[in-house]
């Protein structure tokens, strides 16, 4: 047991190496080519080179211990006065079994990196950290097997002990938490797939429609969530920022008999701002979306927090009316 921590070190250390290293990476890229992430993915700030200066560092660190086979002795510090050995152990600083530590913060990268994909969000930076994240269990198993820098001590015949008791916890835990998302995430899609659907044929009485599925308990005159279908009208997709720089986009679509329809995107609270620029590839794409419907009210009436880019550009209202959509999801 009291080799534990050294285990959790490099656990810990692992995920500090790959924060920060992986936001070396991204803010390098933005600054090569701007816009590419966030604001906040910038070489500029002490902040921001101290956090740098930390992955960097905890990523040679780990380099060298993988790269350096060797059994040295690590001490442990009493928790209750934080001061004062509680005695020194001999501990290999790397060893195959080592794999399995190393696995978590890959597993942890890739569960980010699908449930952002499942957000239709931006995913290149939870590529960033799932790629750096496997180079600690490639590069454990290629020198001790491929390079042959083995640890040859009966020491590195107990290694897998700690290993195990920091492991086996992580499966259960995570084991149980991605269960819980699978089923939460099943029943989501459940949800989503009985929702009502908008469409050139099912909304060609639009106003009987519009009254069927308003829903009472909101103060605005609007449905409850449904799945729009439609086809684009517009050329491209417009983008634009609200009063607090947030972006929004905006895409026409045809509703046919229905009328049209002005499908509204954001980047606030990831109302689907990436799903609406992936789906909108031109002119006749057939996009299928989330959201709620309302008639397209006066530009004054509008809150000063949205914005529907364009609309004051687009053509006349057709007989059967303008409807706007904004997406987000229930």
């Amino acid at each position: 047991m009291n080799k534990v921590p050294s285990i959790v070190q490099i656990l810990f250390a692992e995920m500090l190496a790959i924060w920060g290293t992986s936001s070396l990476v991204m803010a390098v890229w933005n600054t090569a080519r701007p816009g590419s992430f966030g604001p906040a993915a910038t070489l500029r700030g002490v902040g921001n080179w101290v956090w740098f200066a930390i992955g960097l560092a905890l990523f040679v660190w780990l380099l060298r211990e993988i790269l350096r086979p060797r059994v040295k002795k690590d001490a442990w510090v009493n928790p209750k006065t934080w001061s004062g050995s509680g005695g020194t152990y001999a501990f290999c600083c790397t060893h195959p079994s080592y794999f399995f530590i190393d696995i978590i913060p890959v597993a942890v990268s890739g569960f980010l990196l699908w449930y952002a994909r499942g957000l239709v969000i931006d995913t290149k930076n939870y590529w960033i950290m799932f790629f750096i994240s496997l180079v600690f269990p490639t590069l454990r198993l290629f020198v001790w097997y491929v390079l042959g820098l083995k640890i040859k001590d009966d020491e590195a015949q107990q290694a897998w002990k700690p290993m195990a008791l920091v492991f086996v916890p992580f499966v259960v835990v995570f084991g149980g938490v991605g269960i819980a998302v699978a089923v939460g995430s099943r029943s989501h899609q459940k949800e989503i797939a009985n929702l009502p659907v908008i469409d050139e044929r099912s909304f060609a009485n639009s106003r009987e429609v519009f009254v069927r599925l308003a829903d009472p308990s909101q103060i605005e005159n609007q449905t409850g969530f449904v799945r729009l279908r439609a086809k684009q009208i517009s050329d491209r997709l417009t983008k634009c920022q609200n009063n607090e720089h947030i972006d929004f986009a905006t895409v026409l679509a045809d509703l046919g008999p229905g009328g049209d329809v002005v499908i509204v995107a954001s980047k606030y609270a990831h109302a689907g701002f990436d799903e609406l620029a992936g789906k909108a590839s031109g002119k006749g794409a057939e996009i299928e979306v989330i959201g709620k419907l309302r008639e397209m009210p006066p530009a004054a009436r509008v809150p000063a927090w949205k914005a529907y880019c364009g609309v004051e550009k687009l053509p006349a209202a057709p007989a059967a009316g303008r409807w706007v959509l904004e997406m987000q999801e229930p």
